[in-house]
């Protein structure tokens, strides 16, 4: 899916964004936001992951939509490893 107005573009993840996902959630001004556990690489792998799940679901699923309390929490058994 995709949305786009004269000044943003919102779109799924591609693998070809992947390299500043990942650098965007190693940089510490990013890592201020986040929890413990939620700070390393292996999270932003997972998080990403997650993302290309929920991207690739036909139909799209309206469980992780705003209006429904937005997405699932990840939990630690999700973690890799």
């Amino acid at each position: 899916m995709e949305i786009e107005t004269p000044r943003f573009v919102l779109r799924d993840f591609t693998a070809a964004d992947r390299p500043a996902f990942l650098a965007y959630h190693a940089d510490p001004r990013s890592l201020a936001f986040y929890g413990p556990g939620e700070a390393d690489a292996d999270h932003a792998v997972l998080l990403l992951d997650t993302f290309a799940a929920w991207a690739s679901e036909r139909p799209a699923s309206t469980s992780n939509s705003p209006s429904s309390g937005g997405p699932p929490r990840m939990r630690s058994s999700d973690a890799p490893g």
